[in-house]
């Protein structure tokens, strides 16, 4: 099999999910075209398909690729992600710098790079700034919004998290998952925007409906805005959910 015709089939065999045929094909190619970064890296996919994951030969595969192929950032990104799997942070912050270096609007090292500034190092400024950057190369990048949504509201810069947020929910066509609907609550939260708590609350449970917290804090909302008869059916669930009176809600 010629290398296109291999790298079509590996191809082929990735999208399709099928490990045992990725690994095949991907052994195939390192050992018919051992100069050529395409197998190696294959190869670390579809060891990264197995469980238990054997890190340390997916990472001497990327290790090879990314030697065969310095300047492939693609290469470098896969290797960054495999540390950040290993809990190897700063490793893969390096990394990510390095693309960065090589390729100052690669979306995924901006993002990253941006990710641990907001959730390990909590610099939120920082985090921003990368944020603005990925945005700025792509537009319509989703979870660009979001992350500097977070950022803001981190920083309680509650009207900058909300319009991020909106931004993200226009782009995902008004479907937001469980994560966005908890940076949403939180946002409206920041707001004290009951009745935005509110949606929210009922929002997440509808994805998650067996949560009692969740019903009880809706309810305590819809009895500031004066709703008893919608706040007892929350406060009941509450209580069926938790299978024992609680005495802060049992008086209702």
């Amino acid at each position: 099999m010629n290398r296109e015709a291999l790298e079509t089939s590996i191809k082929t065999a990735l999208e399709k999910g099928d490990q045992a045929e990725l690994e095949h094909l991907s052994k195939e190619a390192v050992k018919n075209y051992p100069e050529d970064p395409f197998g190696y890296a294959y190869l670390a996919e579809a060891l990264l398909m197995n469980s238990p994951i054997p890190y340390n030969e997916a990472e001497l595969c990327l290790a090879k690729a990314s030697q065969l192929a310095p300047q492939d950032t693609g290469y470098l990104a896969q290797f960054a992600s495999l540390k950040s799997d290993q809990g190897e942070e700063g490793l893969a912050q390096i990394l990510w710098g390095k693309i960065l270096g090589m390729e100052p609007n690669h979306l995924e090292a901006l993002v990253a790079k941006g990710d641990y500034q907001l959730n390990v190092l909590e610099d939120y400024p920082a985090a921003i700034a990368f944020f603005d950057r990925s945005i700025q190369y792509q537009m319509d990048h989703t979870p660009s919004y979001l992350y500097r949504a977070k950022s803001y509201l981190k920083l309680k810069e509650y009207d900058r998290a909300l319009k991020d947020f909106n931004h993200a929910l226009q782009l995902t066509d008004g479907v937001a998952d469980a994560p966005m609907l908890r940076l949403q609550l939180g946002i409206m939260i920041g707001l004290n925007e009951p009745q935005g708590m509110i949606d929210a609350y009922r929002a997440i449970l509808a994805i998650v409906p067996d949560n009692p917290q969740f019903h009880v804090n809706c309810a305590d909302q819809l009895v500031l805005l004066g709703r008893h008869e919608e706040a007892a059916q929350h406060y009941g669930k509450g209580l069926a959910l938790l299978g024992a009176e609680e005495p802060s809600i049992a008086y209702l």
